[in-house]
């Protein structure tokens, strides 16, 4: 949208927009204010998006850096933890490079039915043997995200798989939103090239399984749609798939 920095909450500190117009190029840099908590998640909005220069066309997200705002903070533990962040973001008209590609890949999933709910010729008709039962195809998709030239691996590589989105994830790249619980991680491949010039970092491919009836939801052939079940003991509802947090990697 015009006049908007990121997706992620945030104000521009006055008067610190500058911008620098060139022959071969053009940079331009702006302080932006947001809370301690979420400066990971605007730079990495900024970054992964590459983000344009709301005041121009053709400028685009090149570096952010941050720094703690004012003296407000706590000490928790051996490290401080401050109220806001000031946010120096850099922006450049320079070539493109990739930071971040999606694809979604279509998947068929065959479910055979219930044959005793079907007759032959009528409703009072013949029953169906079991191996003459209809099946339903169950359409999904697949979302590849590939993260480009990452400096390090985000740890909970290790610990994601087998886990469902905790919260809502709208694609930037797609224009597509993800409901809670509908994607299941799936590591691909990581990546490392080293050259003479030294390491480019990594690059860091993940999946996630859509299915928009969501993955703790379970094909009940009586009523032919996706129910949740109940643990008899627990009394709650059965979670086959943990919630974990994809802020590492969807942003």
């Amino acid at each position: 949208m015009a006049n908007e920095f990121s997706t992620v909450a945030c104000c521009e500190a006055h008067a610190t927009a500058n911008e620098s117009p060139g022959q071969d190029s053009a940079t331009a840099s702006v302080v932006l204010q947001c809370t301690w908590a979420n400066r990971w998640s605007l730079m990495n909005d900024l970054m992964g998006n590459r983000r344009a220069w709301p005041y121009a066309a053709g400028l685009r997200v090149s570096s952010c850096s941050c720094v703690p705002m004012g003296t407000n903070y706590t000490v928790v533990g051996q490290t401080c933890v401050y109220t806001d962040a000031l946010v120096t973001v850099n922006y450049s008209s320079k070539e493109e490079v990739d930071l971040v590609s999606e694809t979604l890949t279509p998947n068929v999933e065959f479910i055979t039915a219930d044959h005793k709910q079907f007759r032959w010729g009528s409703a009072t008709g013949d029953p169906l043997l079991e191996n003459e039962a209809p099946g339903y195809r169950m359409y999904s998709l697949t979302l590849e995200r590939t993260l480009y030239k990452v400096s390090s691996v985000p740890a909970s590589i290790l610990t994601l798989p087998g886990t469902v989105n905790n919260a809502t994830y709208s694609s930037t790249l797609l224009g597509l939103s993800f409901a809670t619980e509908t994607l299941l991680f799936q590591p691909k491949s990581l990546n490392r090239t080293i050259t003479t010039a030294g390491s480019k970092g990594w690059d860091v491919s993940v999946a996630f399984l859509f299915k928009p009836e969501g993955w703790n939801k379970f094909y009940r052939a009586k009523t032919q749609t996706y129910e949740e079940i109940y643990h008899v003991e627990a009394g709650g509802v059965h979670k086959n798939y943990p919630l974990a947090s994809y802020a590492a990697f969807l942003y």
